[in-house]
């Protein structure tokens, strides 16, 4: 016979009849036909016990409800209600390394709940981040604790189906959202003006970024000066601007100083804006840049559109389509079936670790129609993902001399490997080879890296410092005579 875990009991024994809640594994009778619940006499025989592989779900004695004594069931499906979200539902600058937790105000039958009906939704995505899904029977909640990291600036939602109470009703959807937490910063980017590569900073732009990464102030050196530090006095400075942000509607509209060099007065100019629908509920991503019509003001009748562009996601989150136009067409409406196509890319998923990316936009093909079986192939790329599907190989496929795609003399040209941090599943490095290589050869020895990205975060998993290195003396890079060809160095404003 199965016995409950009494452990959190001060009761030495239950009741002369209470019950206990049982998950049905398998078709019998005794089971409740909607809710696979069954439930048994604590003091059953075992010869009460039904031949059946069960799960016990929770035995009822650590909660006010539900239990039954003498075979008279109490159960009032309505009062299994969430109670409690953390972090708190529409919350703001959350941590990037929160568990997420529901509390219910009833037990839940904890074999309702799982992986496959209770999500974490990064933006965009339609499936769970990768993650721990669990039911604490002791506290009455959900847990969900993701294996990597979050994403900063961005907004997550909680999403559970598919719930049954220990009684055996199906509670609602559950759902809430949260954003993680962003940072101004003050970002250096440093370089070489020249091309030579040299860890002394020769020039260079310091911006001032806000939250969302945008640069709020800019200042373009033209030298650093002898300390070859940018920011100090010794600078030689091209130009200085500044820059703000606001909403209007779905506009972003960027600002610069006037006449007086000083921003935030009244003869700050609009310097342009960008239409933008970016709802991370949904699968899509677009902008819409925006031009001055006629009339010489910005955000009236008579504004025109200078580039589009929309971007669809997969259910994990990675991009499946990309598409960018030169205007709005004749009709002047945004993504209209008349705006002529700049280039597009389509992903096609060839495996669960395989996708083809085909760009398109170099000819239409001799039917002059977009996305028709004639179009021209401008490039190809075969993008591997790893069991979390973030890609770590990004390969650009050339043809040989035959100049046809898919064909024995087709070599890998170029790729980018990437590699993220074991533990926090940030984005640790990217190396790019040049080296040409048969495709079905490419994966079956070490390449030569001239390009090396390393990306650097602080305690909080704030990125601090994005380097691009170059080989030195044993054109090998990533090692140790490696030279700086430039670098964004990020400090937080304050």
């Amino acid at each position: 016979m199965i016995t409950p875990d009494n452990e959190h009991h001060e009761t030495a024994r239950p009741p002369a009849r209470a019950w206990a809640t049982f998950m049905c594994l398998a078709s019998m009778s005794a089971c409740n036909a909607e809710s696979h619940l069954l439930r048994l006499p604590l003091d059953a025989a075992v010869a009460d016990v039904p031949s059946i592989e069960m799960e016990l779900l929770d035995d009822g004695l650590a909660y006010d409800a539900p239990i039954a004594v003498d075979g008279a069931a109490s159960c009032d499906a309505a009062v299994v209600v969430p109670t409690s979200f953390t972090p708190a539902d529409e919350s703001t600058d959350v941590s990037l390394d929160h568990a997420v937790m529901v509390g219910f105000s009833g037990a839940l039958a904890a074999g309702s709940v799982s992986s496959e009906n209770v999500l974490l939704l990064a933006p965009h995505a339609r499936s769970g981040v990768d993650a721990t899904v669990s039911y604490e029977i002791e506290h009455r909640r959900i847990v969900i604790a993701p294996r990597f990291i979050l994403a900063g600036g961005s907004t997550y939602q909680f999403r559970a189906t598919g719930l049954i109470s220990i009684c055996g009703e199906a509670l609602p959807e559950v759902t809430f959202t949260f954003e993680t937490k962003r940072v101004a910063w003050d970002l250096r980017e440093e370089f070489s003006l020249f091309g030579v590569l040299t860890l002394r900073v020769q020039s260079g732009h310091v911006r001032m970024l806000d939250s969302l990464l945008r640069p709020v102030h800019e200042t373009l050196i033209f030298a650093s000066g002898e300390d070859f530090v940018l920011g100090t006095p010794d600078n030689k400075v091209l130009y200085e601007r500044e820059m703000g942000y606001s909403l209007d509607g779905r506009s972003t509209i960027t600002y610069l100083a006037g006449v007086d060099t000083v921003f935030g007065t009244e003869d700050d100019v609009i310097d342009g804006v960008v239409d933008i629908d970016d709802d991370p509920a949904t699968s899509f991503w677009r902008f819409a840049s925006r031009s001055m019509g006629p009339d010489g003001l910005w955000l009236t009748a008579d504004d025109g559109y200078t580039r589009l562009g929309q971007v669809r996601y997969d259910d994990h989150g990675n991009v499946e389509a990309e598409e960018y136009y030169w205007d709005a067409g004749s009709d002047g409406m945004p993504f209209t079936t008349d705006d002529p196509i700049e280039y597009f890319w389509l992903y096609r998923e060839l495996t669960a670790t395989e996708t083809e990316a085909r760009r398109y936009g170099t000819s239409a093909g001799s039917d002059s129609i977009w996305r028709t079986p004639d179009d021209h192939v401008d490039a190809i790329r075969l993008i591997t993902l790893d069991p979390y599907h973030r890609p770590i190989a990004d390969r650009s496929l050339e043809t040989g001399a035959d100049g046809v795609y898919f064909t024995d003399d087709d070599t890998i040209g170029s790729a980018w490997l990437t590699t993220y941090e074991s533990t926090t599943g940030a984005l640790h490095e990217k190396r790019r080879t040049r080296e040409r290589e048969p495709v079905e050869m490419w994966f079956t020895r070490e390449h030569t890296f001239d390009l090396l990205y390393l990306y650097l975060y602080d305690a909080e998993y704030d990125l601090t410092e994005f380097r691009a290195h170059q080989p030195g003396p044993d054109f090998v890079a990533g090692t140790a005579d490696d030279e700086l060809e430039f670098r964004y160095r990020y400090v937080p404003a304050g």
